[in-house]
């Protein structure tokens, strides 16, 4: 799990809904689904969530991707499947075809710090 996905549902709650991230890669929303905590059987605190990546082009620059995933964020805020939309709209390709999962992981990053985001 990247760095700045970790960083980012430390602040969240299960169903949260993230603001447009920037990262190197390009711009990220992503969805808290679960968190696994507290329970004496887990030993390691995870999180389950979802992203859509969408990256500049030589058409889309920064403004124009970042208000793109903002319309994306308000369309799942009023209820649209995030998933379905992750789908048919993340250019991620290892996890669009999931609607944007990315699975459990625990709190270690397994991607360089070279992926934090910046401030938009």
């Amino acid at each position: 799990m990247p760095q700045f996905i970790l960083d980012l549902v430390t602040r969240m709650k299960p169903g949260d809904v993230s603001d447009p991230v920037r990262t190197p890669s390009g711009f990220h929303i992503v969805k808290l689904n679960e968190r696994r905590s507290g329970q004496p059987q887990v030993i390691v605190n995870q999180i389950h969530v979802r992203h859509i990546l969408l990256k500049t082009n030589e058409l889309d620059d920064d403004e124009t991707v970042r208000q793109k995933l903002g319309k994306l964020r308000d369309r799942i805020l009023k209820g649209e499947d995030f998933a379905g939309i992750a789908s048919a709209m993340s250019e991620d390709p290892g996890s669009a075809p999931d609607g944007g999962d990315l699975g459990w992981a625990g709190r270690e990053p397994s991607c360089p710090s070279s992926t934090r985001p910046s401030r938009i």
